[in-house]
């Protein structure tokens, strides 16, 4: 992966087991980022993955650009700027992200969900990105000066991405007063009922 000192062991978590069944804006903050931890690696990254895993790789990256934007809302507690987009891929993505962040966000992010591109039509773009099935050379410049993007690479870093931002959450709560507030925030708009979505057997 991008990041070869990752270990998965210096994120575990530690807290007590939460069980809630009233009004879910009353409900204690670690159930809430519970939920959103279940939603998030249980159904958004599993179906990103079974995406990728069946050759989609253009299902699979825009699930994944998606959650990225989704993450991005609960770390600054609003509606996502580019701003917020590219400082949440700054604080939780490997380095080797840092000179290509702004260009995911307007090339991989506004490109892709909203023009079906990997460039965005109305702008110039700094990179060319060249989305490949294969997850080698991430991030690097192939022969002709465009940037590798392995969306299956790319989905591993976003997963560690949310561990590691749980993680700040849950277990460096009185560091991280303010990312603890926006994430309340964001989970609270509506009342709680644009967090999170889930597979039911209705009709």
């Amino acid at each position: 992966m991008t990041d070869a000192t990752w270990n998965e062991n210096d994120y575990d978590l530690s807290f007590d087991d939460i069980s809630y069944t009233g009004n879910v804006i009353n409900a204690p903050i670690n159930w809430k980022i519970g939920q959103i931890r279940n939603y998030f690696h249980g159904l958004v990254i599993k179906d990103a993955k079974n995406a990728m895993l069946c050759g989609s790789m253009l299902s699979g990256l825009t699930l994944g650009i998606s959650s990225l934007d989704y993450l991005a809302g609960f770390y600054c507690g609003r509606k996502t700027t580019e701003n917020d987009f590219v400082h949440y891929l700054d604080k939780y993505f490997p380095d080797k992200y840092k000179d290509f962040n702004q260009s995911i966000y307007r090339q991989l992010r506004c490109g892709l969900l909203h023009n079906l591109v990997s460039k965005e039509p109305w702008r110039n773009n700094q990179f060319e990105f060249k989305i490949t099935k294969e997850p080698i050379n991430h991030l690097d410049p192939n022969e002709n000066g465009r940037i590798i993007f392995s969306p299956i690479i790319f989905l591993e870093d976003l997963r560690r991405s949310a561990r590691k931002y749980v993680f700040d959450l849950i277990m460096k709560p009185e560091e991280n007063n303010e990312l603890l507030h926006n994430f309340e925030k964001r989970f609270d708009i509506n009342n709680g009922t644009t967090a999170i979505m889930f597979y039911t057997n209705d009709q």
